[in-house]
């Protein structure tokens, strides 16, 4: 199976082929800020499955346990496609927002010390199928 994921302005993009070793949750203040939500969504590939076409710019930082990642966004509408983790060699990360993610489950969440209590209530809230504004 193959996936594609693109920016908003679709200059920026990865095709993925298989599927991830890993999908995971990520609720750091980190994540949370990269994305402008409650969490991170993200699936890891090994780098060979993985071709990227595209400019991107790229940001590194240190993780809350001292480790560094480096991630790729789109010079132009900046939205973050895929990044790399000095733990994780070899491996691509991807934001799962940004791809046809069907079939994705999460099987793992990360920092949930700092996942956001609401979280617990989706199955309460009101539910439309699709947008209203």
């Amino acid at each position: 199976m193959t996936r594609h994921s693109t920016c908003s302005c679709g200059q920026l993009t990865a095709d993925v082929t298989g599927e991830p070793f890993a999908v995971a949750l990520c609720s750091c203040e980190e994540c949370q800020r990269r994305t402008g939500s409650a969490f991170g969504f993200s699936g890891y590939w090994m780098e060979e499955n993985v071709a990227i076409s595209g400019e991107s710019k790229a940001w590194a930082r240190i993780s809350a346990v001292g480790r560094r990642l480096e991630f790729h966004f789109c010079p132009t509408c900046g939205s973050t496609i895929w990044w790399v983790a000095e733990f994780l060699p070899g491996r691509i990360g991807l934001a799962l927002g940004n791809m046809d993610h069907a079939g994705l489950t999460p099987v793992v969440r990360v920092w949930d010390k700092r996942r956001a209590d609401w979280l617990d209530h989706l199955d309460r809230m009101d539910v439309f199928e699709e947008g209203r504004l």
